[in-house]
């Protein structure tokens, strides 16, 4: 769900949530952020599998999942493109 957003198969199983919303809208900012450099934005989610998955089960019947995982974010753009930092507490 993370690395495919809505093209995953399992995109109908799961609601929308703010953090997912959050990621395609930081994907989107930085894309169009770097068109003009010949640029390119992604950012990728890799589970870690020397880490357990734990799970509880919720009143309702539903469950949490929770487990770690690996992010990698990386911006290329053409030679000589300043780009700048994209947060206050970066710069």
């Amino acid at each position: 769900m993370l690395n495919l957003g809505t093209g995953s198969g399992f995109a109908g199983s799961f609601e929308e949530d703010s953090f997912r919303t959050l990621l395609a809208k930081r994907a989107q900012d930085w894309t169009t952020a770097l068109q003009p450099a010949a640029g390119a934005y992604a950012l990728t989610f890799t589970p870690n599998p020397d880490e357990p998955v734990r799970a509880v089960r919720t009143a309702d019947g539903g469950a949490l999942v929770v487990g770690a995982m690996t992010s990698q974010e990386s911006m290329t753009a053409e030679e000589g493109a300043q780009v700048p930092p994209d947060t206050e507490s970066i710069k």
